[in-house]
């Protein structure tokens, strides 16, 4: 179960993640690492995963009650005692053959807490929705509605909000090969 939470095996699905990182304390969960600011990269830093390079260059709580946020989640409110933190994530293929960024994503707290996306929604515009990038091909793709709105694609993570002092937090970013970066996340 170790294994497969913690992405050492086949992607995981939704299930699975319901399973992994759902706070039901009835169900198995992994034994998890926090966030060690030495080993994640600085806010705003690119990180190299499978040849295909990530940044955060934006990560912030984000309002369904203004328009602008309203938009991002669907409308969706978070439930009690939750909030929504949307990471604008950028990756680029810089040289080689197409690739397809990864779809394995976890926010990591200082103590080991793991969190994954929640679903942004069908045909949202702001979603990170991993697609093949072909050489020197960006993700938001230039042009479109998140490149227009903001430096990144949304991921989207609903968290308590005792979960936002729980500092510092990371993006855990796990590849195809089984590699893992992590990208220390500013709030």
């Amino acid at each position: 179960m170790d294994d497969a939470c913690d992405g050492r095996l086949a992607p995981i699905d939704t299930a699975l993640d319901r399973i992994c990182f759902d706070g039901d304390q009835r169900l198995p969960r992994p034994s998890g690492e926090g966030t060690d600011p030495d080993e994640a990269a600085a806010p705003g830093t690119a990180v190299e995963l499978d040849g295909l390079t990530y940044t955060v260059p934006v990560t912030r709580q984000l309002n369904p009650d203004i328009r602008p946020d309203r938009a991002l989640v669907d409308g969706r409110k978070p439930g009690e005692d939750m909030t929504f933190l949307g990471v604008f994530l950028r990756v680029c293929n810089e040289a080689g053959r197409a690739k397809t960024p990864t779809s394995r994503l976890a926010l990591h707290d200082a103590f080991g807490k793991r969190v994954a996306p929640v679903d942004v929604g069908p045909g949202n515009s702001f979603a990170y929705a991993p697609r093949p990038l072909d050489e020197d091909q960006c993700m938001p793709r230039e042009g479109s509605a998140a490149a227009a709105a903001s430096p990144g694609a949304l991921v989207l993570f609903e968290v308590p909000f005792d979960l936002l002092g729980e500092r510092p937090l990371s993006l855990r970013i796990t590849g195809a090969s089984g590699q893992t970066k992590s990208l220390r996340l500013d709030l």
